[in-house]
């Protein structure tokens, strides 16, 4: 098991680096945690050796030279655990008490989340759905994910989405005593988008959260927008599609909860979208449809 501060490194690496560095860090986080080694701990000579079974060359070089800076990190997770503690955001270590056991098992765990706010215990995520869809939604759509807010605040069901404009925005309003926000960004920074600072606010006087992935310093990026969807659907029993494209932020939340196994609802509207993905969708009218089929896809469940 690794270290707190070492869990941090990675965060650290994961924050800093671009996409090719993240994912040969995440094959040493994983192979070493499943071959019960601690690469922090081994020498230069060993780290290559274990690096060998599964890296070029050329990849061996990055990551060496990425971890040849432990003690730069050392000094920016102090850093990070004096801003934490002067921020009131709490910070949740893989494998550690109180780490969400749905994102243990999910590809690219995050080595740690941050969080404000109070994050709900894992048999209320077991239940919790996200309400998700385009930022540019239609009266329909809004109408749909209106419908759908009112029934899981009546039934005190978390819904968990992504604080963007559109959908996300008429789903955290009609849960507001019963929701979360997955950021891609830090958390010591200024709310984005800006039109919904007011709501993340709104959130955690609610006692709701904010979480993020990232450092507390890290800045948006558009690659950061779409890895914390996975989060969205982990974190859930299953998505709820209000208004969604062919192409389009959505469309990755639905690519990770089919990846992730969790149940996909879909209003009726997006006739497009059913028709080329009818397979992995459960489509619904409105909320009372959505209740019997949610209460059947249960009891189907049960059977096996």
């Amino acid at each position: 098991m690794y270290s707190k501060e070492e869990l941090l490194i990675f965060s650290i690496i994961n924050s800093n680096y671009d996409i090719s560095i993240q994912n040969l860090t995440y094959k040493i986080f994983n192979f070493s945690n499943i071959e019960n080694i601690n690469f922090f701990k081994l020498n230069r000579i060993e780290k290559i050796e274990f690096l060998k079974s599964f890296f070029s060359e050329d990849n061996t070089e990055k990551i060496l030279f990425v971890f040849d800076k432990i003690n730069l990190y050392k000094i920016e997770v102090e850093k990070i655990l004096k801003i934490c503690e002067e921020k009131n955001i709490n910070i949740f270590y893989y494998s550690y008490e109180n780490y969400p056991k749905n994102l243990i098992d999910i590809k690219e765990s995050p080595y740690v989340i941050f969080v404000r706010g109070t994050l709900p215990p894992d048999k209320e995520l077991e239940k919790a759905f996200a309400i998700v869809g385009t930022r540019k939604a239609t009266g329909e759509g809004i109408n749909f994910a209106k419908d759908i807010g009112t029934y899981l605040a009546k039934n005190n069901i978390y819904n968990i989405s992504g604080l963007a404009l559109g959908i996300d925005t008429v789903g955290h309003e009609l849960c507001i005593h019963k929701t979360g926000a997955i950021l891609g960004q830090g958390l010591d920074l200024e709310i984005y988008p800006r039109e919904n600072i007011k709501l993340a606010e709104k959130i955690l006087e609610n006692n709701g959260f904010l979480l993020s992935e990232l450092i507390p310093k890290q800045e948006l990026s558009i690659f950061s927008l779409i890895k914390r969807d996975r989060l969205q659907s982990a974190l859930t029993s299953g998505i709820i599609i209000a208004e969604i494209g062919i192409k389009g932020g959505t469309v990755n939340t639905f690519k990770y909860a089919k990846e992730q196994k969790k149940r996909i609802f879909i209003s009726d509207i997006n006739k497009e979208f059913i028709e080329k993905y009818k397979k992995d969708l459960i489509v619904v009218k409105n909320s009372l449809d959505f209740e019997k089929k949610l209460k059947n896809n249960l009891e189907q469940k049960n059977l096996f």
